[in-house]
């Protein structure tokens, strides 16, 4: 029982590994779009003693913020895919206790 459940765990994992590569993959190849967690204003509004100055932002900054928390996020997922591997491949090694042998 154990090792079926460890090559299972080993397959999850390597699959979590894939699924996060491809998908890491297509989306910096442009395939797929990143969530989107941040969309802020094309500029940012500062009220000062003098008066409000309004500062242009350039579109560049939510795409490098938005795919910064895409490549965290799928790097945790991996990380997650490694650790369930790992337990896997520890309970397909695992030694099998001794049989008791009946005596002759």
């Amino acid at each position: 029982m154990d090792k079926k459940t460890g090559y299972l765990l080993l397959l999850t994992g390597v699959a979590m590994l894939i699924g996060c590569a491809a998908l890491l993959i297509m989306t910096l190849y442009g395939r797929i779009e990143a969530p989107q967690p941040f969309k802020s204003e094309t500029s940012i509004t500062l009220a000062l003693a003098q008066g409000a100055v309004s500062v242009p932002l350039p579109p560049h900054i939510n795409q490098a913020a938005n795919l910064s928390v895409f490549l965290m996020a799928v790097l945790i997922l991996a990380g997650i895919g490694v650790k369930i591997g790992r337990l896997g491949v520890q309970l397909i090694q695992k030694p099998q206790p001794p049989q008791a042998s009946s005596p002759k």
